[in-house]
């Protein structure tokens, strides 16, 4: 404000000290000009009060007149906005004007806050012109970066690990087909999706083909000239140890091993030599890990057991399958918790397994198989492999009491969603809503339980030559040519966090490998 000579200006205090600052200046002059001239006197008036209301009268106060031409003040009193005038000034959140209203469908009060109950009628359109939107990706759904109401949200990093099951047959190393893609190529997906586990088979019908290749230097370790294993052109335990393995690790992936596959010959010694049976399955579980010990850590005893689609051991006898592979397991290892952690998983689907509970109680119902036992976990495949919707994590809920109860940790060992069309109906477009429907949930229900491990997602490569129903080939983040599907980057968010909707470019886990919010809250990023 420039005034000339003396003037008297009233001033609304609201808050706190202000503090009014004159400077003096001739006309033409710098304010030091003015100073310093010979019998003057001029200064910088300042007045500090707290006064709700007052007046402040002001004059230069020079006996000559040389300096009072002119004055100017300065003060840190900010302006008082005035709402509902059109302008968004300092303190309001918006201002529309008249425009401006109490209801529900005003964008802005009346008192110039912006109304969270206020629904933009165009969000949903893929077109976020309006100025009431932050953005518009095309729906109204929570969780994907862009709210049901158009506004952006960010999607917080999981608090817990993620993994990514990748089958050895997926790959050319292992299934000497050019047109699948190389180790290295799908285990940079899994590092760019934020991973930091990889779930695979040692598949038992793989390494020990026939009955006859029970001695340890029978087995398949190599593609050598054996002809069951010549025959079948697979690679052996040596593949996994000296390429699958390190390739993990020079990643910083760790593996988690699933000990399953049962072959034809040792499933007809179940059906008439049992006894024999259960020492030819601790005779593999003891081989592997034996021959890859100090490499695994986790190993997961069979797959679904209380599954009949998968798993060919009767009900009575699931049991018998953790007690025997464990016992092969700490012969080979040594001592449990420190060199290495069991796992089993339960098919947890009320449709195809409502009896998944009373099966998991029982496994645990006897010392012997609950001392055999690290890690309890559930596959759980709402949308799919239930009549539910995306956000049908009772099973979840129950694993979380059952970890209480046993005392154990627990995991989701498999989720996902089939984009198989024919049956289903299912797209890519439908993954990734699912994706960002159902993970959130996930979160948010593990959040602050430390005895939650991971959750494993299934699967990275859409695998349909190697599955029984044509659906479960279907499940990949990325297509069988490895071409990423719709929900990709919708993953990536969900594990590693996601920025601002209509930011340039997704985070990845290099952008913040030690980010420290400065602050103890789980759950924000």
């Amino acid at each position: 404000m420039i005034v000339r000579g003396g003037c008297q200006i009233r001033y609304l205090v609201k808050s706190d000290i202000y503090a009014l600052n004159v400077e003096l200046q001739a006309e033409g002059s710098e304010p030091e000009q003015c100073n310093n001239q010979p019998d003057q006197e001029s200064y910088l008036y300042q007045s500090a009060f707290n006064e709700w209301t007052g007046y402040l009268s002001l004059d230069t106060n020079s006996r000559d007149g040389f300096c009072k031409e002119r004055f100017m003040l300065t003060t840190d009193l900010p302006a008082r906005p005035v709402c509902n005038n059109g302008e968004i000034e300092i303190g309001e959140k918006c201002d529309d004007g008249a425009g401006n209203g109490d209801g529900e469908e005003y964008y802005c009060t009346t008192s110039c806050e912006v109304n969270e109950d206020f629904n933009p009628p165009n969000c949903g359109n893929g077109d976020d012109s309006d100025p009431h939107e932050t953005c518009d990706d095309g729906n109204r759904r929570d969780g994907d970066g862009c709210s049901s109401k158009c506004q952006k949200q960010v999607i917080g990093k999981s608090t817990f690990p993620w993994s990514v099951s990748l089958h050895p047959e997926d790959v050319y190393e292992y299934a000497e087909n050019f047109s699948k893609p190389h180790l290295s190529t799908a285990l940079d997906e899994i590092k760019a999706l934020g991973a930091e586990f990889v779930r695979f088979d040692v598949p038992w019908d793989d390494i020990q083909p026939t009955r006859a290749m029970g001695e340890l230097n029978d087995w398949c370790y190599i593609k050598d000239s054996k002809s069951d294993c010549q025959l079948k052109g697979k690679a052996g335990l040596n593949f996994f140890r000296d390429q699958w393995i390190p390739a993990l690790e020079a990643r910083g992936l760790k593996p988690i091993m699933v000990l399953y596959r049962i072959p034809d010959w040792a499933k007809s010694d179940y059906q008439w030599e049992e006894d024999k049976y259960w020492l030819e399955w601790k005779q593999y579980c003891k081989k592997v890990a034996y021959h890859l010990r100090d490499k695994v850590f986790y190993y997961q005893m069979s797959n679904e057991a209380n599954f009949d689609l998968v798993d060919p051991i009767m009900w009575f006898d699931d049991p018998n399958q953790f007690v025997y592979c464990e016992a092969g397991i700490a012969e080979a290892e040594g001592e449990r918790g420190t060199r290495y952690k069991t796992m089993i998983n339960v098919y947890s689907s009320d449709t195809y397994a409502p009896n998944w509970r009373s099966d998991l109680e029982d496994w645990m119902g006897t010392e012997a198989t609950r001392s055999s036992i690290d890690i309890i976990g559930i596959d759980h495949y709402p949308s799919t492999w239930t009549f539910s919707s995306a956000d049908d994590w009772r099973a979840l809920d129950d694993l979380l009491g059952y970890m209480i109860r046993y005392d154990k940790e627990g995991a989701i060992f498999e989720t996902g969603f089939s984009t198989y069309f024919e049956w289903f109906n299912h797209s890519e477009e439908d993954q990734k809503i699912w994706i960002n429907y159902a993970l959130p949930i996930i979160k948010e229900k593990v959040k602050g339980r430390t005895d939650f491990l991971l959750a494993n997602f299934y699967e990275l490569y859409d695998s349909a030559a190697l599955m029984p129903l044509p659906q479960e080939g279907f499940f990949g983040i990325l297509n069988d040519t490895g071409n990423h599907k719709a929900g990709y980057d919708s993953l990536l968010y969900q594990i590693v966090g996601k920025p601002l909707a209509g930011s340039s470019s997704a985070m990845t886990v290099e952008d913040c490998p030690d980010y420290d919010d400065q602050n103890d809250d789980d759950g924000d990023g």
